[in-house]
């Protein structure tokens, strides 16, 4: 999974002696000063953060994730995701790396708030400095899409739903607001399916899948079945 190729290169950058590393996804595109703004950004935060995340324009909500700002300003956070992330690496070992188990979705927020917990400060760069997609882009009208929760394939459904609910059962005690703000898009992710997802029975089949399971802390690869029924 995600989870353990980053464990894999963070570990390979620290053997060769480097301090900071930058996460990315594949389907991320940085604007050429990503590096150099993302570092003076850095530099004049008072806080120092040892996760820095950054703002992006998201092409399947066609919007930034912030208000883009002129001036290199920095907003504290309780997560960011994982592409485009500036992170020092003593944060990754301190607190045991990305969880493997969690192999996609949420293993970036899990982190984040294990890193919090250990100390580490985590924030966002409100500059747009790279153009990222989240989810699948849906065909919805341009009103409905941009407010409505993110369409998945069935696996990611599952994936999705598990790993959050577990990190809010982890974390609840916490991170109680960022917690309830999770259970709140679980509602609306489980209202999409059932008015705007196709194949309404075979997504609320992996979502409460990923209830039990995430409940149950039962995590590693999604079952081999949903990836059968995507292509049914």
């Amino acid at each position: 999974g995600l989870s353990r190729a980053l464990n894999i290169g963070c570990r390979h950058a620290l053997e060769l002696g480097f301090d900071w590393v930058v996460t990315l996804d594949q389907d991320t595109e940085l604007s050429e000063d990503y590096l150099s703004e993302m570092l003076l950004a850095w530099s004049a935060s008072r806080i120092s953060p040892a996760i820095y995340g950054c703002n992006y324009y998201n092409v399947s909500r066609s919007h930034y994730k912030f208000s883009p700002s002129i001036a290199p300003l920095t907003r504290v956070k309780n997560t960011v995701i994982t592409s485009g992330c500036l992170m020092h690496l003593p944060a990754w070992s301190s607190p045991a790396g990305f969880r493997d188990k969690y192999s996609i979705d949420s293993i970036d927020h899990e982190f984040c708030l294990r890193a919090r917990g250990s100390g580490f400060r985590v924030a966002v760069n409100l500059q747009s400095l790279m153009v990222h997609t989240i989810g699948e882009t849906a065909n919805y009208h341009k009103y409905i899409k941009k407010y409505s929760p993110y369409t998945h394939s069935i696996w990611r459904v599952y994936t999705r739903t598990r790993n959050t609910f577990r990190t809010v059962i982890d974390y609840y005690s916490t991170e109680p607001l960022w917690c309830f703000r999770q259970l709140i898009g679980m509602s609306f992710d489980l209202l999409a399916i059932v008015i705007l997802e196709p194949k309404k029975t075979l997504r609320l089949k992996a979502f409460y899948s990923g209830l039990a399971d995430g409940s149950l802390n039962k995590m590693g690869a999604p079952p081999a079945r949903f990836y059968d029924e995507e292509e049914e």
